[in-house]
């Protein structure tokens, strides 16, 4: 069939955009937040208003064998699937095997990467580290070059950054009931990153009827071994 020059100017001039929003929660708006992006994306006119119409699908109750496309598209929609779900073997057994596919493939591998990233950083650490003992289980060695390594280290800094606020918890609720503390004292707790002068702030604690005994060790450090 032959074309018109009418027919392929329309056939440039029109373009067909598909915008994806993820949500991890019902919202009630995200049409109108969809008809914002539509409006921002398009100068129209009234002679030229774009079709719209959302589709809504939620991930959690869709299985990994309806997801199609490219590897990176199957490994981010695997990962938004299961991000607001309690990690269980089962959910960590699919994650790290769509991140093994994903190590042939250097898009899809940087993108699970990121999305590895991001669960160290919302997940519990127990969850995180159920991942990390089946990848060693299961020998994904791949897995865990391309894919695990930065994320190990945000593991191990997360572990590490929470044990450090269980400590201040714990100083700062001890410290409340016994002695009352003020806002600044608080701070002051908080913003102590030494875990050792932390230990030896709760050990004083224990033996002390002054407060300012048990602040005191979270000093420069020089009191630790006082007391």
């Amino acid at each position: 069939m032959e074309h018109t020059p009418y027919d392929m100017l329309f056939r440039r001039a029109f373009a067909v955009f598909i915008l994806f929003e993820h949500k991890s929660y019902p919202d009630r708006w995200v049409a109108l937040q969809m008809l914002r992006y539509v409006v921002a994306t398009h100068d129209t006119t009234t002679a030229h208003i774009p079709h719209f119409e959302p589709i809504r699908a939620n991930l959690a109750h869709l299985s990994e064998e309806r997801f199609l496309g490219s590897v990176q598209t199957i490994t981010g929609l695997v990962f938004l699937k299961y991000i607001k779900q309690r990690m269980t073997a089962g959910i960590a057994r699919t994650l790290l095997e769509v991140m093994r596919r994903a190590v042939e493939d250097p898009q899809a591998s940087e993108l699970a990467a990121i999305c590895y990233q991001v669960y160290v950083q919302v997940k519990e650490r127990s969850e995180m580290e159920l991942v990390q003992t089946l990848a060693r289980e299961n020998r994904y060695a791949e897995v865990r070059e391309d894919g695990m390594t930065y994320a190990e280290e945000l593991v191990q800094e997360g572990l590490e950054r929470g044990e450090l606020q269980d400590k201040q918890r714990v100083l700062i609720r001890q410290l409340a009931k016994r002695f009352g503390l003020s806002d600044p004292e608080r701070e002051q707790i908080e913003s102590c990153e030494d875990r050792d002068a932390l230990d030896a702030a709760l050990d004083e604690i224990v033996v002390t009827q002054a407060k300012e005994a048990v602040l005191a060790k979270l000093g420069s450090g020089g009191d630790r071994g006082a007391g």
